[in-house]
């Protein structure tokens, strides 16, 4: 008789732990639910907003075929400029070797302390050397 009651009592304890278990899932999933519902209604604002972005972005990509078409003549005007900053009968410098311990970017060279600088802001060592130009490139000096 007594085997009958503990195997009755340990059945009974699996039902109700098994009904927790259940109770538990469904009130995740439920939860669950509930935020999706708002994720949804969130997406939902969200797109009716973006529509209002789709006549602007059609006109942006026009823009950026527009500006693809252009590169080649904008690439011909740099060489023009190039051509006109920098004889084409200069020699190019020699590329110095890396210094140890410090790589170098593929097609870099890496900068000698002896070379003087020859920017925008440097300033010239004489007044007027003749490997820099005396006068503007600009937009229209072409």
């Amino acid at each position: 008789m007594t085997l009958i009651v503990m195997t009755v009592v340990v059945i009974a304890c699996l039902i109700a732990g098994l009904a927790f278990y259940l109770f538990m899932i469904g009130t995740v999933l439920s939860r669950t639910a509930k935020i999706l519902g708002d994720c949804l209604q969130s997406v939902r604002t969200v797109a009716g907003h973006a529509q209002g972005i789709g006549p602007g972005l059609k006109r942006l990509n026009k823009s950026g075929t527009d500006l693809l078409g252009a590169m080649p003549l904008l690439i011909e005007d740099a060489d023009a400029v190039a051509a006109k900053v920098i004889p084409s009968a200069a020699p190019a410098a020699p590329s110095a070797p890396a210094p140890a311990g410090r790589p170098v970017a593929v097609g870099a060279t890496a900068a000698t302390p002896t070379q003087p600088g020859v920017g925008y802001m440097d300033l010239a060592p004489d007044p007027a050397p003749a490997s820099h130009p005396t006068t503007g490139v600009g937009y229209l000096d072409v």
